[in-house]
């Protein structure tokens, strides 16, 4: 049996302890390295040799979409898994795009990560069969009926999303280490792109498709 390198990035011990928990009931697989920010797996990932790394999408310098697409500009041969609290239909899609194998929510029973681990390891795309769904019905529109935030950057819908968990502009700056102002230009953006014309209808309309975690 081939054994695989795995690697976890993710800023929260607790989760990187459960991931590595449950891929070591697996003899194929060994955590080999963790990396608790952006920074760390950034100033790593050029000479890295593990099989598959497991990337948090929120982690608080970066986001996982943006990393895997820099990460792989340089290095294409790359295997990511995404591993996220946010549900699959609203960041798998922009996930693929960017590049990475495959996307599991944090909720997933133990197996599915287990077997999502192994089927990028081998080569292959995980899609679980909601994914799936998805996937074959945004081909069928060809790629039509898009939502308002859809036309956010991967940035732009990462602090959406952190409206639509109740955060301020203070938590929001503090969780993803920049300042209120950039936030507040975040926010701008957003509400240009959405057409939104307040911070109210930003975080009614963060929940009212389900934008949370």
């Amino acid at each position: 049996m081939k054994n695989y390198q795995i690697a976890i990035a993710d800023d929260h011990p607790i989760v990187r302890l459960g991931v590595r928990t449950i891929l070591s009931e697996n003899p194929q697989f060994k955590v080999s390295v963790e990396y608790e920010d952006a920074k760390s797996l950034l100033g790593d990932y050029a000479q890295a040799n593990w099989d598959v790394l497991v990337l948090d999408i929120d982690l608080r310098d970066g986001n996982g979409v943006d990393l895997t697409k820099q990460m792989l500009a340089q290095r294409p041969e790359l295997k990511i898994l995404i591993l996220s609290i946010y549900p699959e239909e609203k960041y798998a899609l922009r996930a693929m795009r960017a590049g990475a194998k495959g996307y599991v929510n944090k909720d997933a029973l133990l197996d599915i990560l287990n077997k999502a681990v192994m089927d990028v390891a081998m080569g292959k795309l995980f899609v679980s069969e909601p994914l799936a769904q998805t996937l074959a019905q945004h081909a069928l529109n060809g790629g039509g009926d898009e939502l308002p935030h859809d036309k956010l950057s991967d940035r732009e819908l990462q602090v959406l999303c952190l409206y639509g968990d109740g955060k301020g502009n203070n938590e929001i700056a503090a969780h993803l280490h920049v300042s209120v102002k950039t936030i507040s230009t975040y926010r701008s953006r957003i509400m240009d792109k959405m057409q939104l014309h307040s911070t109210a209808e930003l975080i009614s309309y963060a929940i009212r498709h389900e934008l949370v975690r």
